[in-house]
């Protein structure tokens, strides 16, 4: 027999078996997708909706002892978030998001309080994917705008001074975040975050501080902690594949 008529039959079987394992593998790889086989974090990119919610804790000039001083619990309040997501890559999901929380500090003669509403844009990394059956762990990053609502007391010789203002500040949100499945599409978790202003002057920060007292004399000239606020809180989203 012709060695190259061997040859030939033999390269066609190949390509044969080769279009057998290929069309079996995409179709096997459809099937778990449609029937969600595989779980919710195999073979697919995946849509989220996440609520969150718990304390969280100012940091800035008000608190000019250092963070968690005796000041600490006059500086603990609380949060709402609600976020959507999506997955753009194994190990990468995009995350609009809004928090809306109260931020207060006191210390000595000045005590401040405040709204705020803070619209992001957040990317969450995944170290082991988000194609994992127990949940995942992510570390975010990204960027922010804070609208706040602040009002502003200094006592000084029996006289209190109150200020309101309304500020507009640049933010970047900083944190990381552990999720637990329930099931195919319910996920519990808790995330703690860190978010910080990218201004601190007369003109704009989140604790209304430094301020110009009676139009002639300046407080907080030599302010030197940027100001921001921590989160921490448990998370309960809503996942699916797309």
């Amino acid at each position: 027999m012709n060695i190259f008529y061997i040859m030939k039959n033999i390269k066609i079987k190949i390509f044969v078996l080769c279009g057998i394992i290929c069309f079996s593998a995409v179709n096997v790889s459809a099937q778990r997708w449609r029937s969600g086989g595989g779980g919710l974090y195999d073979y697919a990119k995946i849509y989220g909706i996440m609520l969150s919610g718990g304390v969280n804790y100012y940091f800035g000039d008000i608190e000019k002892e250092g963070i968690f001083s005796k000041y600490a619990p006059k500086q603990m309040k609380y949060y709402g978030q609600l976020s959507f997501s999506f997955s753009v890559m194994d190990y990468l999901t995009i995350r609009p998001n809004v928090i809306v929380g109260k931020l207060t500090g006191e210390r000595n003669l000045y005590a401040f309080s405040s709204w705020n509403i803070e619209p992001d844009l957040l990317f969450e990394f995944y170290p082991w994917t988000v194609h994992r059956e127990w949940g995942g762990f992510y570390i975010y990053a990204g960027a922010g705008c804070n609208f706040g609502k602040i009002d502003f007391n200094y006592t000084l010789d029996n006289v209190e001074y109150n200020r309101k203002a309304n500020t507009i500040m640049p933010m970047i949100p900083l944190g990381a975040g552990l999720k637990f499945n329930l099931t195919e599409n319910l996920q519990l978790g808790i995330e703690l975050g860190y978010r910080f202003a990218l201004i601190d002057n007369i003109d704009r920060s989140l604790d209304a501080y430094p301020f110009m007292h009676n139009g002639t004399l300046m407080k907080g000239s030599n302010s030197q902690w940027i100001d921001g606020y921590y989160t921490f809180g448990l998370t309960l989203g809503y996942y699916w594949k797309y």
